[in-house]
């Protein structure tokens, strides 16, 4: 029997057009009920989020660097109301390492990780969540497996060739079941220990008397699939017999009845054929019930009344692919009492590939330019660049496949860039094949049905400052608390209550950033007392265990796969000063060269030095002196004395907004000294020339304050901005190897649809391979990973 569903049922329309208000009911019919169960459990808005890093395999003397993204799963956009994202580091021990919290801007968030003794050789997850996330069942944080190697020791590359010994066969039945005299779809995973798809042709599955049913091949990510018509009585295997490897497998257990979905999605007019299954017991179980057959993603659904008819086992449905939600939608059968009989997930791609067209070419002997032009525009990207040989690519995990696919999978699929590679002309078929493979989505429907969330975690902005004061107050007085950064200039009140405490809330305060509390009484008048501040809701603390990171073959450990590290800096690719007498010297340490771009020059300061710091700005490029108007400090730069464009100048981390405080500054309390006039350190500021004072220990700016204020010093705040920077690699083959060619975190295309790129490359690389992450400002996805031939002209 075929019938076309035309409609949708009235309520799921209502309900997924006011899906963020909480719904009422009058009536209690079950299409009703199934649809307020659907509205109860998804009307809350949803995070998810995706991180695109530079790279995943780094040495242990480089920057790891990062661009996430947070997508509202109801809106289908960037979301704009998440701040804090929690990210804890943790080894292969599950032991964590780090942990940082990020503030995230309008949906989007970066940062990095300057890598340290902390971090020994091995693989790490780092893992990105919300506090919000906490609200749900579902565990929608991102983690992502990098591994750190060690410069000191050899490295041992990673082979393409298949583990045959550790070969694996894994049966995936459609709906997870195989069920008598029923036509059954199973689909075969062959994969090694390094879940490298083993590719294979001729395989058989074979009967008790080794009479040949099926046979089939598997494609390059080791998935394949059978058909057949089962019976309980026999006995099946699954038998390979190639070269490489000869495998018997049992087949999994056939169930004496139950009901199947399956479906045919390329049929024409964009419409989809679902058919439920059974055999002559199932049919004696369920015929003349009233069944329900779901179809749904989140709260957006489709549903129809059916029922088996007498003497048939099957029953098909059609209806317009319209009413599909771009991914991963669940197609549900429900019974009488509203419990699901069976699941078979299929996915809707989306009606347009973003694709962008790059041309690369060397601009000079050592520099490349790429220049794209896209077919999206108002759009916000990621972008980098590795060498041609680069080992660093360990999987393709696109951010289509994390907001179309793996947010809607209990198992999520790392290597899904082909899923979504236009390129890759077999993609739907591969994708059908992956859905056949899923037993069920992550939303279980008993879940849906009792347990929808309930708003315990509320979305965290910034940190908590509170904090005591240490003077009795008299009954009735009103007095104030003031709070001052010299860094960002906040400027923010609130009251003293009667316990001599108070509370700033959602303070975006960053990592070392000092502030000053001042109070004063009714009349506004300052009254000097020392204050006592803590930092709290600085940590967010997710309600789900990280998996184990997934274990790799152990690696073979020869000669043709071994790598050294050269272990001097004078080598092919490096500066080699011959004819030069050096006098040897201890080689000066700068503790804070981390704070700066590359472009800027350090300095460091020694106790015999004991000028004052505006005679030395005056022998490095800057003007300095007193105005006789008003009798303050000036600092021009020699560059920009007609534009009036004064440097920005910070203490210790603090933006000094009163040259007058530097006019008493000596060189002996001085440690280190930094001046970057490419305004590359501080681009917060507009590109204004920087200079970074950081004082001696004994010395802090907390000498420099009046005494009518309190220092407050922010420790395990929101981190700092962070400046990537490209290490110089040893030699050209282990740059070719391991070297990062170009990052960028925040590139906008406005719409003109187009954009270049120049940076410089070492060797001569004829190839490069470029990996684009984004999103549009209307939610389109953008994802590439290209390798793109490099021009001469």
């Amino acid at each position: 029997m075929k019938i076309y569903i035309t409609i949708i049922a009235s309520f799921c329309v209502g309900f997924f057009q006011n899906l963020h208000s909480q719904p009422t009911f009058s009536t209690t019919s079950k299409n009703e009920i199934v649809g307020k169960y659907l509205q109860n459990y998804f009307y809350l808005d949803r995070e998810i989020i995706h991180v695109q890093f530079n790279k995943q395999l780094f040495i242990n003397n480089e920057d790891i660097t990062f661009k996430g993204y947070v997508f509202n799963k109801n809106k289908k956009a960037l979301e704009e109301n998440t701040f804090n994202i929690q990210l804890i580091i943790y080894d292969n021990q599950k032991q964590i390492i780090e942990k940082q919290l990020i503030l995230c801007e309008n949906g989007i968030f970066t940062g990095g990780i300057h890598l340290n003794d902390k971090f020994k050789s091995g693989k790490y997850n780092f893992q990105f969540f919300t506090n919000w996330m906490n609200n749900f069942i579902e565990n929608d944080s991102f983690v992502q497996t990098i591994e750190i190697i060690d410069r000191d020791k050899p490295f041992y590359l990673k082979s393409n060739e298949i583990n045959w010994k550790t070969a694996q066969v894994t049966f995936f039945p459609e709906c997870g079941k195989i069920i008598d005299n029923v036509f059954a779809t199973v689909v075969v995973k062959i994969e090694d220990c390094n879940h490298k798809g083993i590719e294979l042709n001729d395989i058989h599955l074979l009967d008790s008397k080794s009479t040949i049913i099926s046979s089939f091949s598997t494609n390059e990510m080791g998935n394949g699939l059978f058909y057949f018509l089962p019976n309980k009585n026999e006995k099946y295997t699954l038998s390979i017999d190639s070269k490489e490897l000869k495998l018997v497998e049992p087949l999994p257990q056939i169930q004496d009845s139950g009901i199947l979905i399956t479906y045919n999605n390329n049929l024409n007019n964009d419409r989809v054929a679902v058919a439920i299954k059974t055999n002559k017991k199932g049919l004696d179980i369920y015929q003349n019930k009233k069944l329900i057959l779901l179809v749904q993603q989140d709260g957006n659904c489709i549903q129809n009344e059916i029922n088996f008819n007498k003497d048939n086992t099957e029953t098909e449905f059609i209806f317009d692919k319209k009413y599909l939600s771009t991914g991963v939608n669940s197609i549900r059968l429900i019974d009488e009492n509203l419990d699901e009989i069976s699941e078979r997930l299929i996915f809707n791609y989306p009606k347009n590939f973003n694709i962008t067209s790059l041309k690369t070419k060397f601009t000079t002997k050592d520099t490349i330019k790429i220049k794209a032009e896209t077919n999206f525009n108002n759009a916000n990207l990621s972008i980098s660049i590795l060498t041609e040989k680069n080992q660093c690519i360990k999987n393709t995990n696109s951010i289509l496949g994390t907001f179309y696919l793996n947010t809607y999978l209990e198992n999520p699929v790392i290597n899904n860039y082909s899923y979504f590679d236009p390129a890759n002309l077999n993609r739907k078929k591969e994708m059908e094949i992956l859905m056949l493979s899923q037993l069920h989505s992550k939303y279980i429907w008993k879940n849906i049905v009792s347990n929808p969330p309930q708003t315990t975690h509320l979305v965290k902005k910034g940190v908590t400052f509170s904090g005591k004061i240490d003077k009795s107050i008299k009954l009735g007085s009103k007095f104030k608390i003031s709070l001052v950064s010299l860094k960002d200039n906040i400027l923010d009140e609130t009251e003293v209550d009667q316990n001599n405490e108070f509370k700033f809330e959602n303070v975006i305060a960053k990592d070392s950033t000092l502030y000053l509390f001042q109070m004063v009484d009714d009349k506004n008048l300052v009254i000097p007392t020392k204050i006592q501040g803590q930092i709290s809701d600085n940590e967010i603390v997710l309600n789900y265990p990280l998996q184990p990171i997934q274990k790799d073959c152990p690696i073979e450990k020869n000669e043709i796969n071994r790598f050294y590290f050269n272990k001097s800096n004078n080598k092919e690719g490096s500066v080699n000063l011959n004819n030069v007498i050096i006098k040897q010297y201890k080689k000066e340490k700068f503790t804070y060269s981390h704070e700066m771009s590359l472009t800027a020059t350090a300095y460091k300061i020694s106790d015999k030095q004991h000028n004052g710091f505006l005679d030395f700005l005056n022998t490095h490029g800057y003007l300095t002196g007193i105005n006789l108007m008003d009798n303050t400090v000036y600092i021009k730069s020699y560059r920009s004395l007609r534009d009036n464009i004064y440097p920005s100048i910070y203490i210790d981390n603090f933006l000094i907004s009163d040259f007058n405080e530097l006019y008493n500054l000596n060189l002996h309390d001085i440690d280190e000294i930094y001046i970057d006039k490419s305004g590359m350190s501080d681009k917060t500021i507009g590109n204004n020339e920087t200079i970074k004072i950081f004082l001696k220990k004994e010395r802090t700016i907390k000498n420099h304050i009046d005494n009518k204020y309190s220092p407050f010093t922010v420790s395990n705040g929101l981190s700092n901005d962070f400046n990537f920077n490209n290490i110089k690699h040893r030699d050209q083959k282990e740059f070719n190897l391991f070297g990062c060619l170009f990052w960028m975190s925040n590139l906008n295309i406005r719409e003109e649809k187009k954009f270049e790129i120049q940076f410089p490359v070492v060797g001569n690389q004829k190839e490069i391979q470029v990996l684009i992450e984004g999103i549009g400002i209307d939610g389109q996805l953008i994802s590439e990973m290209r390798i793109i031939p490099i021009s001469n002209q």
